[in-house]
């Protein structure tokens, strides 16, 4: 959830504020590369976390418990920091925030929950139908996926799906291919995909980072981009074999993430949090960007938690 705020900060707080004004060679260039390498934190989140799901899920049956404990947690948080934001915060709501609030799933309103909701309801049906596959059928039909959603599409302009759905269910499958077989890959292998990624990202950012302006970022930002699946695919592998202890302030903060991303991203809440509170936008024309900016994250992380 962390580098998920962190990505918030450089898109919601940086980029939707200065994309339309800046161009990168007006700026320091150091705090540009800065954005966008700090920036894939939330599509890399995104991808462990539907991963997660599918690890854990696959052999389990999903109860409607489960699916409406979802919904009506969104739809309180929803509802209850709209009103927050309108009598403690005197945010001025327009006629569409006020019906986005009381129905946040019809709108691109908490994108992630209304697409992981969707999941949830197929979940029975993905797990009887691959459940019958052995491992080579299994793993075949992922890399037929892999290919035509993450690699053709990170290369070319060729892109066969551009539904956050459809990416999840391999993400789903993939984290369930994980638990099924028993799949490990030793860490240092792990370690070495991480950073190869992450050297050909940054290779690419230092080519494009005077070019662009800051909004022109759309193609970096997306959860199939293959650099994001393979440092997310490695990082579930090298935390599912860690084994740590029951521990009450894990416990305690684990409890809180799906709160934290409620908060924090609410879109009524994000305006003023982002704009108002944070002033992200000056703090990335500062000369310590990147430590201010984390710091600033880990603060906004702590103060969800506490709330939720």
């Amino acid at each position: 959830m962390f580098l998920i705020i962190v990505h918030h900060f450089s898109v919601r707080g940086v980029s939707d504020i200065l994309g339309a004004i800046y161009n990168f060679s007006s700026l320091t260039e150091a705090n540009s590369f800065w954005l966008f390498l700090l920036g894939i934190g939330g599509k890399i989140g995104v991808n462990i976390f539907v991963m997660i799901t599918g690890y854990f899920m696959i052999k389990k049956c999903i109860t409607i418990k489960k699916f409406f404990s979802i919904f009506f947690l969104t739809l309180f948080h929803s509802i209850f920091l709209m009103l927050f934001a309108f009598y403690f915060l005197h945010c001025d709501l327009t006629k569409y925030d006020i019906l986005a609030g009381f129905s946040p799933f019809f709108f691109y309103k908490y994108w992630f929950v209304k697409y992981y909701l969707v999941l949830f309801m197929i979940i029975p049906l993905l797990n009887n139908t691959f459940k019958t596959l052995n491992k080579k059928i299994y793993l075949s039909a992922l890399c037929v996926m892999f290919i035509f959603w993450c690699v053709l599409p990170s290369f070319g302009k060729i892109n066969f799906t551009n539904s956050h759905f459809m990416w999840f269910i391999f993400l789903y499958l993939a984290g369930g291919a994980i638990s099924r077989f028993n799949i490990s890959i030793k860490r240092r292998y792990c370690i070495y995909g991480i950073l190869a990624s992450l050297l050909l990202f940054m290779t690419q950012i230092a080519q494009i980072v005077s070019k662009v302006r800051i909004g022109a970022h759309a193609g970096y930002f997306v959860e199939n981009h293959l650099y994001y699946c393979i440092i997310a695919l490695c990082m579930f592998l090298i935390f599912k074999d860690i084994k740590l202890n029951c521990n009450k302030y894990i416990n305690y903060i684990s409890a809180s993430v799906f709160g934290v991303y409620l908060i924090h991203e609410n879109p009524t809440v994000y305006k003023v949090l982002w704009q108002n509170i944070i002033h992200a936008d000056k703090m990335f024309l500062c000369p310590n960007y990147p430590i201010v900016q984390i710091a600033t994250c880990v603060c906004i992380f702590v103060v969800c938690v506490l709330i939720d």
